[in-house]
């Protein structure tokens, strides 16, 4: 009777539950786009490296719910497979190399956002100053996309050859790259950034000292705090992540164990970061102009929020698909393996929420962003009364 009891409550979630997060997660995902491409786009915005990185990332983000995520709502709620993916071996391999490259370019977009901020707050005679030029921005989002498409190469070559499967021969070899690439080398890289801008910050501000007058650095403060913001949810999705994923696989591989590196790696350069914004106050001091450093704060605020919850929703998948990998096989009830393939599920369905938070977080994080965002819709809003 328990058994019954687990396999309809497990079958409502699956089948109820689990896919209208995919709808919510695809709702919030089109929603906040729009909200980035208005605000963004605004002439005191639109010439910031920044915000053209953060920019990218979302229109990347939109992309893969659309692509990824949207269909598999149409299929689990449904039953819709007829799916492009499914009907051609070409079409299948696609599917898997987008399905890997898409979230890495994403990630990766933001992490050039924290390299930019970190580029601000080092010394003037840095050569990271050289990042923060206008003509490197091609060049390195054109980068990034050489990168993310080398490391999801390994997707579509370990893919079966059965088009209405499509699905990994190699799932343990698959596994393993999977968890190195998107929850070891990605965190590791922005956890770096985040510490240097953080020891940055703290440089600017021990050599400027009581010089500074009251307001310039608010600005950068505020856009500072939005960053760091983005970048904890980043981390604490990862993390649900990777616990669920842990636990659920922990009899079955130790390739899982990896994906905790890559959360790390965005909270070092989120503390980077925050150091470099503190050493920067100290070395500018009463140079600066009113509200010059203000801005720039600001936007590094928002920057190292979005990575650092990227980073937690990456530690959550990867923890979680981790654990379902150990323990899938140590399982001593019925009901002990279903909710571990609750997890696993749960957790794949919260991690597209890493690519809808952009917009949010930087609302409630950026005072800036905030004003823009407003003085944008006011703008509309005037038009229309003339009309």
């Amino acid at each position: 009777m328990q058994k019954s009891v687990s396999i309809d409550t497990f079958e409502f979630l699956l089948t109820e539950i689990l896919p209208n997060i995919i709808l919510i997660s695809f709702i919030l995902g089109l929603i906040g786009f729009i909200g980035n491409v208005f605000t963004f786009l605004q002439p005191n915005l639109r010439w910031s490296n920044c915000c053209i990185y953060m920019l990218c990332s979302s229109i990347v983000d939109i992309i893969h719910l659309t692509i990824n995520i949207f269909p598999s709502y149409l299929r689990n709620k449904y039953s819709y497979y007829t799916l492009p993916w499914n009907l051609s071996f070409s079409l299948c391999k696609l599917n898997y190399f987008l399905y890997s490259f898409l979230p890495q370019l994403s990630i990766n977009l933001l992490l050039l956002s924290i390299i930019d901020q970190y580029a601000c707050t080092c010394a003037l005679t840095s050569w990271a100053h050289r990042l923060n030029k206008l003509k490197m921005v091609p060049r390195l989002i054109l980068m990034m996309i050489c990168i993310s498409g080398i490391f999801s190469i390994y997707a579509p070559i370990l893919g079966n050859d059965q088009p209405a499967l499509c699905g990994f021969v190699e799932q343990t070899t698959y596994d393993i790259l999977n968890i190195f690439f998107n929850g070891v080398l990605q965190p590791i890289v922005i956890l770096i950034f985040v510490l240097l801008t953080y020891r940055n910050i703290r440089q600017s501000r021990q050599r400027v000292g009581g010089m500074v007058k009251p307001g310039v650095n608010r600005f950068r403060n505020q856009f500072i705090v939005m960053i760091i913001t983005q970048v904890l949810i980043t981390a604490l999705f990862s993390l649900q992540w990777m616990i669920i994923q842990t636990y659920v696989l922990f009899n079955y591989s130790i390739s899982k164990t990896l994906g905790i590196l890559q959360p790390i790696a965005i909270l070092i350069f989120v503390l980077l970061t925050y150091r470099n914004i503190r050493q920067s106050r100290q070395r500018v001091g009463g140079m600066i102009k009113p509200g010059v450093n203000r801005f720039r704060n600001q936007f590094i605020v928002m920057i190292i929020t979005q990575v650092l919850i990227t980073a937690m929703f990456s530690l959550q998948w990867m923890i979680i698909q981790t654990y379902v990998l150990f323990n899938a096989n140590r399982a001593k009830t019925f009901d002990d393996l279903l909710m571990m393939a609750f997890l696993f599920a749960l957790s794949n369905k919260i991690y597209p929420f890493n690519n809808v938070k952009s917009f949010y977080f930087s609302i409630l994080t950026s005072k800036s962003y905030r004003q823009t965002f407003v003085k944008g819709l006011k703008k509309i809003f005037s038009r229309q009364r003339l009309y």
